[in-house]
């Protein structure tokens, strides 16, 4: 519903990051309300799940995406009633790049206009250049198909003075003047790769402007096609530190025993309880020995030590261990509770 709306109006800010909180409290508290006390901060959590989030779209950064998705619309649907109406009634005068923000303009106008700089990345574009102009003594919002008559270039004479304008003619006699015979001009947008094609993705223009972290090893570990869920997101949770183990309650000033619930021997972390302390190292001691001999017993080192497992002829056993590994978190961290 919020991509629909969104792809037709020019929403404000504050309603993202509305539909954001209501979307944080909902995972943590499994109700709308507030949601304090989270394990992750949104925005964290918000990021790709190779980044060490869990693949959600952060919808307030997102929404530049389909002000984007509106420019393009207006570029390359030339049958819609909205285009016209813009051309007729906004941009009858200035081209798009040439018309600049205005009081008189609607919030969605305004906007299409502030993300000119960025359009110029991403649209495929011939665009004259303000000392070419000069040059050749024509205006800057003139078209290419009014530098062309019967099937020829026609330009003023260049400006000596100006040595780029005499060097862009002697290139114009090698590209075909313009006609309308050849149909309407096609716009292309740019894809992830650099390329340019006639349509727009609103995940690979996402994936463009988003603000990248670095990628964490064990996204493999945690997120594959048998995953289990609840184990998942219990492994995806140790993993980060964000369990709340006792030391961090305790640094959250919460009055609780600091020793280990499971052995009562050491100072409950997430180092000690997965896998230092007698109980876990017993239990996944046992069955990731099924596996290899002497088992990494702590959690980076196991997740990476994992990975070597997952080579195409060893598919198999890799899903397997994947399992066993969250499995063991996910009962050591209920048994613990």
């Amino acid at each position: 519903m919020v991509n629909f709306w969104s792809s037709v109006f020019e929403l404000p800010k504050h309603f993202y990051a509305k539909v954001d909180s209501l979307c944080s409290a909902f995972l943590w508290k499994n109700k709308t309300g507030s949601a304090a006390g989270a394990r992750v901060a949104w925005k964290d959590l918000c990021r790709p799940k190779e980044e060490g989030g869990l693949g959600i779209r952060l919808l307030e950064d997102f929404e530049v995406v389909f002000r984007l998705k509106h420019i393009w619309n207006f570029f390359s649907k030339s049958g819609s009633l909205w285009v016209a109406w813009l051309k007729e009634n906004i941009f009858w005068r200035k081209s798009y790049w040439l018309t600049n923000e205005a009081n008189c303009f609607s919030k969605t106008i305004n906007s299409m206009l502030q993300l000119k700089p960025t359009v110029s990345e991403f649209l495929k574009c011939e665009e004259t250049l303000v000392q070419g102009c000069f040059a050749f003594r024509i205006r800057k919002d003139a078209r290419v198909v009014e530098a062309s008559r019967n099937g020829n270039w026609v330009l003023p004479a260049a400006v000596p003075a100006f040595g780029n304008s005499q060097a862009l003619m002697v290139a114009l006699t090698d590209i075909v003047p313009p006609a309308q015979s050849n149909g309407r001009d096609t716009f292309l947008w740019r894809n992830i790769a650099g390329n340019y094609c006639p349509s727009f993705s609103s995940k690979e223009t996402w994936e463009q402007i988003r603000t990248h972290s670095p990628l964490v090893l064990w996204a493999d570990v945690v997120w594959f096609k048998e995953h289990v869920p609840r184990f998942s997101f219990i492994t995806w949770l140790a993993l980060l530190n964000h369990l709340p183990t006792r030391d961090r309650l305790r640094r959250w000033g919460m009055n609780t025993p600091a020793s280990c619930v499971l052995c009562s021997t050491g100072v409950e972390t997430h180092e000690h309880l997965f896998f230092e302390c007698s109980y876990s190292t017993g239990l996944w001691g046992l069955l990731a020995a099924k596996f290899f001999n002497n088992p990494p017993f702590n959690l980076p080192a196991a997740a990476s030590w994992i990975l070597l497992f997952n080579l195409p002829h060893q598919s198999k056993a890799s899903t397997v261990l994947k399992l066993l590994f969250q499995s063991v978190i996910y009962h050591i961290w209920r048994e613990r509770n």
